[in-house]
């Protein structure tokens, strides 16, 4: 037998399935962006550790580990959805996507990538340097401390990008941070900056300055 029919306010006919169909449909959808947001979980984790490169919004470096939380949350916002969805349309539970285990190997690793993110972002402070250069590039510093050691990273952000490149790094004595004391100048000529470091007292910087090209 086929699907029942029922008249709509049009006059016309719903068929009773119909409903059903439109929740499936959507519930699969739901299901394609939760895999989506787990998998830019993993990639965006992984993004600085295999590359050492940072991505950035406006002034804002978007931290590796709290991106990947919001992305997790949205992962699983999507999911809650999608369950109060087939609960709602009384259809039984929509299916997820097919193989299932290469879903959750996905939350696996997402989980898992997310935890060292955070772990690793721990120590680490990020900073887009005022001014930018005369066509817009900008310097981006990653900075970190541990007990007794100190250092960072340089980054440089081209005109209207997003993702960085790492092209030099600074290392501090005491676990010192320069760009948080406030210790640092950036001047600009043409497409090349200097940036000069200075060590609080006991606490020296190397290298002191750095030529920083946005070419290439």
């Amino acid at each position: 037998m086929g699907d029942e029919a029922s008249p709509d306010r049009s006059g016309g006919t719903t068929t009773v399935g119909e409903p059903q169909d439109r929740a499936a449909q959507v519930g699969r959808r739901l299901g394609r962006g939760a895999a989506t947001s787990l998998a830019a979980a993993v990639a965006f984790s992984v993004l600085g550790v295999t590359t050492g490169r940072l991505v950035v919004v406006g002034d804002v470096v978007m931290r590796p580990g709290p991106t990947g939380v919001v992305l997790l949350g949205l992962a699983a916002a999507l999911g809650a959805a999608r369950v109060a969805l087939a609960r709602r349309a009384g259809g039984g539970p929509v299916p997820w996507p097919r193989p299932r285990t290469r879903l959750v190997l996905l939350t696996v690793a997402a989980i898992g990538a997310t935890g060292l993110a955070l772990l690793g972002d721990v120590p680490a402070s990020y900073r887009v340097l005022a001014p930018p250069g005369p066509d817009g590039c900008r310097v981006v510093v990653e900075e970190r401390s541990f007990l007794l050691a100190g250092g960072g990273t340089v980054h440089v952000l081209p005109p209207y990008a997003v993702l960085t490149r790492p092209v030099g790094r600074y290392d501090a004595d005491d676990g010192y941070r320069p760009f948080a004391a406030g210790s640092w100048s950036l001047t600009w000529r043409d497409e090349t900056a200097t940036l000069h470091l200075s060590g609080g007292g006991a606490d020296p910087v190397w290298p002191r300055d750095q030529q920083v090209s946005c070419s290439g």
